[in-house]
C-alpha cells in the first residue's frame, strides 16, 4: 500500500467524515454511540458518529470543525456560499452557489489527494461510468441528469479531488425507492406522463440486468428521483454507479439480496401501473 493511499485512507477520508457529520439525522447520544460500537458500522461511519455525538456534549463543535476543513475559496470558480447537503457511499456532496447560480458538487473521496496522474485515471473512470449509464438510458426522456467531471482543489482543505458537477434541482424532490416505494403506484395513475418516465426506466433496467448482469445503483437514498422541474414531475437518474449482480451476490450477499428486492418492486409496479393505465385507456374507448 503505497503512502499516498495510506494518507487517503487514514487522514482525508476521516476529515471528510467529519464533514459528513454535518448531514447525519438527529439522535440521542446513545444512538451515535450504538453507531460507533456496531460490527457493521464502517470506519467512516464512526467517525460521523463520534464527531456527532461530541457535539451533542460540546454544543457548536462540530459547526467550528466543519468551517476549519472547508476551503471554498481554493475551488476554480468563485463562490457566495456552501455547504454540505449529502454523504453517499463514495462521494461527499457539496451544494455550491456562484454567479447566481446554484449546483451541486460530488467529490470523490477515494480521489483525495491523489497524484496528477491517478486524478486523470480516476477522471476517466468516473466519466466511463456516466457515459455507460447514459447509453443505458438513452430515449426519448431526460432521466439521467447531466454532468461534467472535473479535476480540482477540493472544498476540503483544497485538496486535489476529482469532482461531479451537476445541476442542482430547485424544486421538490422525492425519493423512488425510499420516500415513494408505497405511494409510487398512485402517483404513477395520477400523472400519465411520469408514468411513461417510469415505464421506460424500470424496463431499461430489467433489460440490462437480463443481458449484462449489471444495474444502475439504486440503493443510495436519493440516488433515483422525481423531481419538480417547471411545475411537472420528472424522473431523474442523479448518481452513475454500476452494480455487477454476479460479483455482488458472492462478495457482499446482504447487498445483493437488496438490490434483487427493489428490481423486484420495480417490476411489479411496472406490471400493474401498465395494466392500469390500459384498463383506463381501455374504459375511455368504450365510452
Amino acid at each position: 500500500m503505497t503512502f499516498e493511499t495510506l494518507r487517503t485512507r487514514f487522514l482525508y477520508k476521516p476529515l471528510d467524515a467529519v464533514l459528513a457529520s454535518s448531514v447525519l439525522p438527529a439522535k440521542q447520544r446513545g444512538g451515535y454511540l450504538r453507531d460507533i460500537l456496531a460490527r457493521r458500522s464502517s470506519r467512516y461511519d464512526r467517525v460521523r458518529s463520534l464527531v456527532a455525538l461530541v457535539d451533542t456534549i460540546l454544543p457548536g463543535s462540530r459547526k467550528w470543525a466543519v468551517r476549519r476543513l472547508l476551503r471554498p475559496s481554493l475551488l476554480p470558480f468563485a463562490t457566495c456560499g456552501i455547504e454540505v447537503i449529502g454523504a453517499g457511499s463514495g462521494s461527499t456532496v457539496f451544494l455550491l452557489e456562484a454567479g447566481g447560480v446554484r449546483m451541486v458538487l460530488k467529490a470523490y473521496r477515494k480521489t483525495l489527494g491523489a497524484s496528477a496522474d491517478r486524478l486523470l485515471e480516476f477522471a476517466a473512470f468516473y466519466k466511463g461510468k456516466y457515459d455507460t449509464v447514459s447509453t443505458w438510458y438513452r430515449g426519448p426522456y431526460p432521466i439521467v441528469l447531466p454532468a461534467a467531471f472535473v479535476v480540482l482543489h477540493s472544498p476540503l482543505l483544497g485538496q486535489p479531488a476529482v469532482a461531479c458537477l451537476q445541476p442542482y434541482l430547485e424544486e421538490e424532490k422525492r425519493d423512488v425507492i425510499g420516500d415513494l416505494q408505497e405511494g409510487l403506484p398512485r402517483l404513477l395513475e395520477e400523472d400519465s406522463r411520469l408514468r411513461d418516465q417510469f415505464h421506460f426506466f424500470a424496463r431499461r433496467t430489467l433489460e440490462i440486468r437480463a443481458e449484462r448482469g449489471s444495474c444502475v445503483d439504486l440503493l443510495g437514498p436519493g440516488n433515483l428521483l422525481i423531481a419538480r422541474e417547471g411545475g411537472i414531475r420528472t424522473l431523474r437518474l442523479i448518481d452513475y454507479g454500476i452494480l455487477d449482480l454476479p460479483s455482488l451476490k458472492n462478495s457482499l450477499p446482504d447487498t445483493s439480496a437488496r438490490i434483487d428486492e427493489v428490481l423486484s418492486r420495480l417490476e411489479s409496479i411496472e406490471a400493474s401501473s401498465s395494466i392500469r393505465a390500459g384498463d383506463s385507456t381501455q374504459s375511455v374507448v368504450s365510452d
